[in-house]
């Protein structure tokens, strides 16, 4: 089904509207709660809330794009079971260790990466960044700070070397930086 039908679907109020979301997109969703969360149960948990809030936000809400729709709501749930369970404890997953390089190298200080995220300005701003990237960059910086890929998945994934990696997401890291300078988020 395409994103207009699956739409449609929720538009009318079909229940097979979830049942179709699943289909097309449950593996997908998996993936990015799963970038997040470390258990299965966590994960059908983000997943079944996030089918219950596309029911209850469509209509009135018509998203453009289905897909990041979805994606969007998985991950704030996901975020915030994540910041749930650890509220005391800290994790030492490649999860942690992401938000850790941001916020040592460009989000501001005394604010967790969590919060930062969650102001639509800085989306925007990232949003706007990230545009003007080069394709292999804006990959780079997406699978791991998005998706939370280890620096040798990365590496794999593309064909370069860990170090090759490391060097270019620091660089995008510092680009960023400035460019939260002149928007004066740091």
């Amino acid at each position: 089904m395409t994103e207009q039908e699956l739409l449609a679907l929720y538009e009318q109020r079909d229940q097979r509207a979830i049942q179709e979301t699943e289909a097309a997109y449950g593996r997908y969703l998996s993936k990015v709660a799963g970038a997040v969360l470390s258990s299965r149960e966590d994960v059908e948990e983000c997943l079944n809330d996030t089918w219950l809030r596309a029911w209850n936000s469509i209509p009135p809400e018509k998203p453009k794009y289905f897909r990041a729709y979805l994606s969007r709501i998985v991950k704030n749930l996901a975020l915030s079971l994540f910041r749930k369970q650890h509220a005391e404890k800290r994790c030492s997953e490649q999860y942690q260790l992401a938000l850790d390089e941001l916020d040592e190298d460009v989000l501001p200080t005394g604010e967790s990466t969590e919060e930062a995220a969650d102001k639509n300005r800085l989306a925007a701003c990232i949003d706007r960044f990230l545009e003007k990237l080069p394709k292999t960059q804006r990959i780079l910086f997406v699978r791991r700070y998005f998706y939370t890929d280890s620096i040798q998945e990365i590496a794999l994934r593309q064909g370069m070397s860990e170090s090759a990696v490391k060097v270019s997401l620091y660089r995008i890291r510092k680009n960023l930086a400035l460019v939260l300078r002149e928007e004066e988020f740091l």
